[in-house]
């Protein structure tokens, strides 16, 4: 599969949900600014840069920005030093199954592409149900994660922040989140359906 493929893909889904009906649940309804997200990461696509030898396109960069103002608008309760010591310790863990893929690709659970974003993803659903958050923690451990191959000189480089095979395991890790999110309210949701149900019956009587 050619990289960026899997970021459109996800990317029309996304976009599908939004326009009907599901906009609070995928995006707490910022239409109009997530496509102003958007608008301006496209277009700072074609600049790149190099920070301490890492390869970095300008629309990491915005991602970043736009993940660190959805952080501070989206979380009363936890603090932003909180999401970014969790950013933290998931970025360690999409880095270590990314370095144990690359030195012996033996137990590979769907692809060595998109195991540790996956992996990455369901983190992110435990520590916080906010799609903002979420996005936010997945921003910062998809930056992190990816340049440390660069930082530390190691043969199999990973990919590049800003790059179409970044992006694509950007969107991958924050489908994996919002899907773990979705399929849990929807557990609880049928869990609590039937307890409803049996407690008005037996006022009833």
């Amino acid at each position: 599969m050619n990289a960026g493929f899997l970021s459109l893909w996800l990317l029309s889904i996304f976009t599908i949900l939004m326009t009907t009906g599901w906009k609070e649940i995928v995006a707490e309804g910022r239409l109009r600014v997530i496509a102003g997200w958007a608008v301006l990461c496209l277009l700072a696509q074609p600049v790149a840069f190099s920070v301490f030898g890492v390869p970095v396109s300008a629309s990491a960069c915005c991602l970043l920005a736009a993940a660190i103002a959805g952080m501070r608008r989206a979380d009363d309760r936890l603090q932003t030093g909180l999401l970014l010591t969790e950013s933290g310790l998931i970025a360690l863990i999409w880095y270590g199954i990314r370095a144990c893929y690359a030195s012996d690709p033996v137990f590979v659970f769907l692809d060595p592409r998109w195991d540790a974003p996956i992996a990455a993803g369901v983190l992110a659903a435990a520590f916080t149900f906010r799609p903002a958050s979420q996005f936010g923690l997945v921003a910062f451990s998809a930056l992190t994660a990816e340049s440390l191959p660069f930082i530390l000189h190691e043969r199999a480089a990973g990919a590049a922040p800003g790059s179409w095979a970044w992006w694509d395991a950007f969107w991958i890790s924050f489908a994996s989140a919002r899907g773990c999110s979705v399929l849990y309210m929807l557990i609880r949701s049928a869990a609590a359906n039937p307890l409803a149900h049996v407690f008005r019956r037996k006022k009833q009587s």
